[in-house]
């Protein structure tokens, strides 16, 4: 792969985000879920993430007094 990081101006790209595929370097990517089969950069992990945990805990109330 040639060019840079889009972070790091000055280190070598070492991959594609698989999520926004933005050119990252090697320290820029990670494997978000154990089970992934391509590395996402860390914002696309982070927001991942939330999504994540919005869909276990969902924000919405519910009122239980009125059945």
């Amino acid at each position: 792969m040639d060019g840079v990081c889009d972070a790091h101006p000055f280190a070598p790209t070492g991959g594609r985000c698989s999520a926004c595929r933005r050119s990252c370097c090697a320290g820029c990517l990670v494997y978000a879920d154990p089970d992934a089969a391509a590395p996402v950069c860390l914002p696309c992990a982070l927001r991942a993430r939330q999504d994540l945990r919005r869909k276990k805990h969902p924000t919405d109330v519910v009122d239980l007094r009125h059945p």
